[in-house]
């Protein structure tokens, strides 16, 4: 999988309500109709709780790495 778009993840994450768990980020990009890249990205999140979209980004960096 390639690496989304960081504009694209902070773009899609903008409105959310942080703190949150990698379902709720999941739930929320897919209800507002975020990117494909950016929605499997988000599903492939461990588990936790995430305080904000540049935390988000950095997991999914180290996590494709």
């Amino acid at each position: 999988m390639s690496h989304p778009d960081p504009v694209h993840v902070s773009d899609a994450l903008s409105a959310f309500p942080y703190p949150g768990t990698e379902r709720e980020l999941l739930r929320f990009v897919q209800r507002t109709g975020a990117d494909e890249t950016v929605v499997r990205a988000i599903a492939a999140l461990p588990s936790g709780v995430y305080g904000n979209s540049a935390e988000v980004m950095r997991t999914i960096i180290d996590r494709l790495g």
